[in-house]
């Protein structure tokens, strides 16, 4: 998931966020199965739009099953390609707006390869 880091400033994964708004605090539900390597999850993020108001805004989430979104309860528009979730509430999240977003999502995680993952793996 992302929150208000600009693309290319993250050293760990430097191709996420979204600078449009800023994520101040995450709410994370997981159950994870081991022996048939299954997770199912829900996010939680509450959320404050920048000084734009957002039609559209972005979510980081791997190559999950999407099985509900919410944006301050309401069901928005989403498309999920490329491990981008891209959301469209009903109506404009106004600037500088307090928000939530709840995703529900499973699937078979994998490991995430970065520049950081590789120069572990070389030791």
């Amino acid at each position: 998931m992302s929150g208000q880091q600009q693309a290319g400033s993250d050293p760990y994964f430097p191709g996420n966020g979204d600078p449009r708004y800023r994520v101040h605090r995450y709410e994370l539900a997981l159950d994870y199965r081991p022996r048939p390597n299954r997770l199912a999850g829900t996010a939680r993020l509450s959320a404050i739009a920048g000084r734009a108001a957002l039609p559209q805004f972005r979510l980081d989430l791997a190559e999950f099953k999407i099985s509900r979104v919410l944006v301050d309860g309401q069901v928005p528009h989403y498309t999920h390609r490329g491990g981008k979730l891209r959301i469209r509430p009903a109506k404009p999240l106004p600037a500088g707006a307090a928000f939530t977003v709840e995703v529900h999502y499973s699937g078979n995680p994998r490991p995430v390869r970065s520049a950081w993952s590789m120069i572990m793996l070389n030791r």
